[in-house]
């Protein structure tokens, strides 16, 4: 009879390493592919802001201030920018959508939003910083050198959200604008409903091509 050798604890520390690595890759997987839509357990007042209307480009139920401008559509391979104006043009809401490399969560996210604000606006500090699981997420609040923004970041799988609200860095704030876009900011949901169906001729298009480039 064979006696089958007893495994050395450097194997053994290799199997778990190997099975721990399988088990993680099939959650994120699991975790990024599924659907998933969270709507605010409690909404915000919803005077001067439109109804909550599904955005497919940023994946996302938005809320934007009743008025305000839709402008173009920013977006990269690993991101999607929707922004909307007031009238004075001195505030912002807006909707991010993030593709991210690995489930790597809202802090290593955050970090990665101020490195890309400092490298587009030349500085980025960190003002405030606050846990929410109601979000699930992070609220905080930014400033460069050109904005400064409010923001609730999430993320979910492969995917991450920022909705903000934001004003220019060094021009005085028009109160009534900036509680607008806050309060769009946390009327807006991440994810899309369960039901929802993209238009015909969004549906059509590339899906490497956003579908309301310009």
């Amino acid at each position: 009879m064979q006696r089958r050798c007893a495994s050395s604890p450097r194997q053994d520390a290799q199997r778990r390493s190997f099975f721990l690595l399988v088990t993680l890759i099939f959650v994120s997987l699991t975790t990024g592919c599924h659907h998933y839509y969270r709507p605010r357990a409690v909404q915000p007042p919803m005077s001067g802001l439109l109804p909550a209307t599904p955005n497919d480009d940023v994946q996302a139920m938005v809320t934007p201030p009743v008025g305000w401008i839709a402008q173009p559509l920013k977006f990269s391979d690993r991101h999607t920018h929707q922004i909307w104006l007031s009238p004075s043009g001195e505030t912002a809401f807006g909707a991010i959508r993030f593709k991210l490399p690995w489930p790597v969560g809202t802090r290593l996210l955050l970090g990665r939003f101020l490195a890309e604000m400092r490298r587009v606006e030349q500085s980025a500090t960190l003002l405030s910083r606050e846990d929410d699981p109601e979000l699930p997420g992070i609220r905080f609040e930014a400033e460069s050198a050109v904005h400064r923004v409010r923001v609730n970041l999430i993320t979910h799988g492969f995917r991450g959200w920022a909705f903000y609200a934001g004003t220019i860095t060094g021009h005085e704030e028009i109160k009534a604008e900036l509680e607008l876009a806050k309060r769009a900011r946390e009327a807006s949901s991440p994810g899309l409903p369960p039901d929802y169906q993209p238009p015909a001729d969004q549906a059509a298009m590339p899906a490497t091509q956003p579908a309301n480039v310009r």
